[in-house]
């Protein structure tokens, strides 16, 4: 059996062993157990770890991956790829992760979005290549029991975890990290797995990480990691003209229709049946010459930065199959949209529907005011209140003008809910709308100390309404991805006028949601919106945009007027009001806090 050997790195001795594994006697075990051990290349275990049903990788069939197998890309501390469907880069991963495991006796975490993709993983992918490799079942100790999310290799270990168990997040430290569908993973829980080396990184070792994923939104999950990456393209250079390029959806496709001469490309497709296409081809964006991908090198577009970066796609794999790209450009819908930018071309795609840019929001906000410190005027007043846990409080008051629109006349921050109390009065709110969470208690002494003006507000993405109320609770349920399309309308309309000079920051977060379609349990598009920054004022503005529908529906009940004047008595409300001097005090902590205060409510709807 042919292996390459590199004398400057060593097995992993007992004392390396007993510094990762879970005792003195399962080292023993191990290396009683296992053969003699060789040092294989990354490259050698294309065909140590085949790929079920296909076997061994072949560099003529996809020449863009060598170099993920050379032992720079083997060694180095963190590698992003941003990919399409069907590069072979997950099998890349586990191979990886494998060798890392046998050979050097490391501890490593491969993560999954969820539990049910960790099954599938195992069942579909690492059992069957282990079942193929005469060489891991030898690694393998004889008396070890086959567990679907823990692999033993050698003296290491292989944890296979789904991010939406936060628990799993905690329990093991480890050397290397795997994150796959990077985008589709919980980005809390990402967080928790990252602290898991830690404990490598205080002695002085280097953890290693990968992070590969299909990219959705610009600047966010994996694409925002690509960026910060030296981003490596694939380069090919044209035999015709000598011009060398990164072959692309916008300058290399070509096709005909057949029956007919003309020459499509992206931007210029003529067609009647989408799924009909003809001959498909690269061709060089000089010379129009067919271009050969297969021959190419890895060039870096940022080169300095320490994390290595790849972009792999459909369109540099040679024997990739073209004809089903093209009929997928084809498509018109949201979903198949994304799932063609995504999917095909690997890269991230938000149409101008689903976020805001700048141009939009200062168009909105040159038809605005400047701030006003206080308010006297005859118009009635909403405002939104955004909180957050450990930043302070987001605030836009609003002017509700004659026409139907909106002007803001206060947006910007405060510290503390004593200091919303005091905008209430300055402004003379008629009614606010505050997040319910995370501090719900303080939320709810704003709104019982302010009766029929102050109501909580809580997302609910299966709510099947834009919103509903609840009186008697004061609360208001939004559906989250329909209140924030609603937002973003009222500000492309210019219906809702920021300030004209808004406070620092508030561009940015307006223009941190984004819209993307993910599928549902049952396999159904739906659209939800993730944000790639802080967005405090962007839900500040939902929040306010919600008071002035409440404005609107109780404006229309006779007796509107006297519930705003009127303080609604404790106990129809259910619960004693807590004065709001209590919630700045030393000993204030947020949260539930004591029951006692409510004792007419259960939790729910809260």
């Amino acid at each position: 059996m042919a292996f390459a050997l590199d004398e400057s790195r060593v097995p992993l001795n007992t004392s390396m062993q007993a510094r990762w594994a879970d005792s003195a006697e399962t080292v023993a075990e191990a290396e009683a157990e296992a053969p003699q051990q060789r040092i294989y290349s990354m490259a050698d275990w294309t065909w140590l770890a085949p790929e079920p049903r296909v076997g061994r990788l072949s560099f003529e069939l996809f020449p863009p991956q060598e170099e993920l197998y050379s032992e720079e890309s083997a060694d180095a501390e963190e590698i992003v790829v941003q990919k399409s469907t069907q590069c072979g880069i997950t099998a890349w991963a586990w191979r990886w992760a494998a060798r890392r495991v046998d050979t050097f006796g490391d501890t490593g975490i491969y993560i999954f979005p969820t539990d049910v993709h960790v099954r599938d993983f195992g069942d579909e992918r690492i059992e069957p290549s282990i079942e193929a490799s005469e060489y891991l079942r030898e690694r393998i100790p004889r008396h070890y029991v086959k567990h679907k999310s823990l692999k033993r290799i050698g003296a290491g270990w292989l944890h296979l975890r789904g991010s939406n168990s936060r628990a799993g997040a905690q329990s093991v430290p480890a050397q290397l990290l795997v994150f796959d569908e990077y985008d589709e993973l919980n980005q809390s829980n990402r967080e928790q797995y990252e602290r898991r080396l830690s404990g490598v990184r205080q002695q002085g070792l280097r953890p290693r990480v990968r992070r590969i994923g299909v990219p959705s939104i610009p600047g966010y999950g994996i694409a925002a990691q690509y960026q910060r990456s030296d981003r490596r393209e694939w380069h090919v250079t044209c035999s015709e003209c000598g011009h060398e390029q990164h072959p692309s959806w916008e300058d290399n496709m070509r096709w005909t229709m057949p029956g007919a001469d003309e020459i499509c490309r992206a931007g210029h497709d003529s067609f009647v049946e989408p799924s009909i296409v003809g001959d498909v081809w690269r061709a060089c964006s000089s010379c129009e010459t067919p271009l050969d991908v297969s021959k190419g090198t890895w060039i870096a577009t940022n080169p300095g930065a320490g994390t290595i970066g790849y972009h792999l796609h459909r369109l540099i794999i040679p024997l990739a199959d073209l004809k089903a790209v093209v009929v997928a450009s084809r498509k018109t819908s949201a979903a198949e949209l994304e799932a063609f930018w995504n999917n095909d071309l690997g890269r991230p795609y938000s149409p101008a529907e689903a976020s805001l840019d700048e141009l939009t929001i200062n168009a909105a906000a040159s038809m605005g005011r400047e701030a006003m410190a206080f308010y006297t005027a005859g118009h009635p007043t909403t405002m939104g209140i955004d909180v957050a846990s450990e930043r302070a409080l987001s605030v836009r008051i609003s002017e509700q003008l004659p026409d139907g629109s909106r002007q803001a006349i206060y947006i910007g921050e405060v510290d503390s809910f004593q200091e919303v109390a005091e905008l209430l009065e300055r402004y003379n709110v008629h009614v606010a709308v505050i997040d319910s969470m995370p501090e719900r208690r303080s939320a709810r002494a704003l709104a019982a100390t302010y009766p029929g003006r102050v109501f909580l507000c809580t997302y609910d993405e299966n709510l099947k309404d834009p919103w509903t109320l609840d009186v008697d609770r004061i609360t208001v349920t939004a559906n989250r991805t329909e209140a924030i399309d609603a937002m973003m309308d009222s500000i492309r309309q210019k219906r809702n006028r920021p300030l004209r000079t808004p406070p620092v920051g508030y561009v940015d977060q307006l223009k941190a949601p984004k819209r993307r379609t993910v599928l549902d349990t049952k396999g159904r598009p739906r659209r939800v919106y993730v944000s790639t920054g802080a967005d405090d004022y962007a839900h500040t503005e939902v929040f306010d945009m919600i008071a002035t529908e409440l404005w609107r529906l109780l404006t229309g009940l006779q007796t509107q007027r006297d519930r705003e004047r009127t303080p609604i008595p404790d106990e129809q409300l259910g619960f004693r009001r807590l004065r709001l001097d209590d919630l700045d005090s030393d000993d204030y902590q947020p949260g539930l806090g004591n029951d006692d205060y409510y004792p007419g409510f259960d939790g729910g709807g809260f």
